[in-house]
């Protein structure tokens, strides 16, 4: 994991080709533009699937993300896709059990501005997005009932709170301590809550066994769709802006589901924590400086 940052140190500090301002007395706009997300994340997973097991397991899954952002004054389209993986597990009186998981998270919205705070950079935009998240499971303590695939994708509304800060900084250090040299600064502050109307799931909607006379699991006739089930989560997210127009991204992904009530119910809880950079693709939009 050192390596992948201290790949995406490199690339973010040595790619200033795209982020130049031919006007140097012109002001840079560095939220507006089309970039490409890299990161790395740590996923903390508790699933609990009644067609295996009444328990729930729990794990931390390292994991890598990439996402897409196109940002103008008034809309925000934005596409992303995680990758994680690693092994659930729950304790009892008697044992440990295992459960590996490959868990992928895929989505995006479309947000408007529909409101600005007067005399202050608050923006509140609003929309749709597309969430899915898919788990490929096996835990061969149950042997012909190990091997698990569920994917539960949901349409919804979206709401988001922009907080952006643009300002020059005569005194700055580091950690409060390290003077840096003075100038402008640019980061962006922002919560993002989205509330799925309707679910689509592809799970076993009973207690599933496989037929192991030929070696194969056949999930077309294993898993069927269904709807339903509630399902909630919000991204917490700090963006700081480097001169060339690329930024360093942290942000907390929280998020809830549960299934409608039967014997195969799936129910899960993820808190991802990302650490990543989105790369510029445009080039710096300028304004005449006050």
């Amino acid at each position: 994991m050192k390596y992948f940052y201290t790949l995406l140190l490199t690339i973010v500090l040595l790619y200033p080709a795209l982020g130049q301002v031919a006007d140097q007395n012109a002001r840079a706009n560095y939220f507006n533009g089309d970039f490409i997300g890299i990161g790395g994340q740590a996923t903390r997973l508790e699933l609990k699937d009644e067609g295996v097991s009444p328990l729930f397991y729990d794990g931390n899954l390292p994991g890598v993300g990439m996402d897409w952002l196109s940002r103008t004054d008034k809309d925000e389209f934005y596409i992303f896709g995680t990758y994680a993986y690693g092994n659930l597990s729950r304790e009892t009186s008697l044992d440990i059990f295992f459960s590996s998981v490959h868990n992928i998270n895929h989505g995006g919205h479309y947000l408007r501005q529909a409101w600005k705070a007067p005399q202050k950079d608050i923006y509140l935009k609003v929309g749709g997005h597309y969430q899915g998240i898919t788990n490929v499971r096996d835990n061969p303590d149950f042997r012909n009932a190990s091997n698990t695939v569920e994917s539960i994708n949901s349409l919804g509304i979206s709401a988001k709170v922009e907080w952006l800060f643009d300002r020059n900084k005569s005194n700055r250090k580091l950690f409060w301590l390290l003077p840096l040299k003075p100038g402008r600064r640019v980061s962006s502050l922002s919560y993002q809550l989205n509330v799925p109307v309707f679910n689509l799931v592809w799970s076993p909607v009973f207690i599933y066994l496989d037929d192991f006379t030929e070696g194969n699991i056949d999930y077309e006739q294993k898993n069927e769709f269904t709807s339903g089930g509630f399902r909630l989560n919000s991204t917490l997210a700090y963006e700081y802006f480097l001169k060339n127009g690329n930024s360093f991204r942290l942000q907390y992904f929280w998020e809830v589901y549960k299934g409608n009530n039967g014997r195969s119910t799936i129910s899960y809880g993820q808190h991802q924590l990302q650490l990543g950079m989105h790369i510029r693709l445009s080039e710096l939009s300028t304004s005449s400086q006050n």
